[in-house]
């Protein structure tokens, strides 16, 4: 998001392209993983809450999956409408964008493609968050000691990693190596998680 909000005129066609378009599908790939490993209660979270903001997030997601479906399998030109607002180059999101079948339309709740982003950022991180607290708790609580044996169980059991490879991740991984490692991580995701602290209604 950083990217995106940072296009200044003039501004690079390529890039916009590209960002707008990694940024949808990687979204869309993290809801997504997240409804799957969740069993819907990723979604189930919104339906909880009426209220406009959460109808406007699932609408949202709804057509941001489909823009990004567009994207991907049929070579969507993301950026083709854009214009500057408040001296940001923004690309102007499809009024309504269809379903693979061609039988039913999404309609964008925003005429600015990076409020739509920004919207679905701002309420589906939190959900994102608290979702994954329990797991998170769960690893920062481990002892050094377990997270190491857990790991090399992992590598013992891996059904796919050659025998040389098991053998030089076992010499090189250590108890340090892997606490710093999964707290970088950790950190990291966190920092993900945080929604954008900027948006602008038109």
């Amino acid at each position: 998001m950083e990217e995106i909000n940072n296009f200044r005129p003039p501004a690079d066609y390529f890039k916009l392209r590209m960002h707008y378009s990694f940024y949808i599908t990687n979204i869309m790939s993290a809801i997504d993983l997240m409804t799957d490993r969740y069993k819907n209660s990723f979604l189930d979270e919104f339906n909880k809450d009426t209220t406009e903001k959460n109808n406007v997030t699932i609408e949202s997601i709804k057509y941001l999956r489909e823009l990004r479906n567009s994207i991907i399998h049929r070579g969507f030109d993301v950026a083709k409408e854009g214009e500057v607002i408040d001296g940001i180059v923004c690309i102007i999101a499809p009024t309504s964008v269809q379903d693979r079948n061609g039988t039913k339309n999404y309609y964008a709740p925003h005429r600015a493609l990076r409020d739509i982003l920004i919207h679905c950022e701002i309420h589906t991180k939190l959900t994102m968050e608290n979702l994954l607290k329990p797991l998170i708790d769960n690893v920062c609580s481990m002892s050094p000691e377990t997270r190491f044996s857990n790991t090399l169980n992992m590598i013992d059991e891996s059904p796919h990693m050659p025998d040389w490879v098991r053998k030089a991740a076992r010499n090189i991984i250590n108890s340090e190596i892997l606490t710093d490692t999964q707290t970088y991580q950790i950190e990291k995701l966190r920092i993900l998680l945080k929604p954008p602290t900027c948006f602008r209604k038109n």
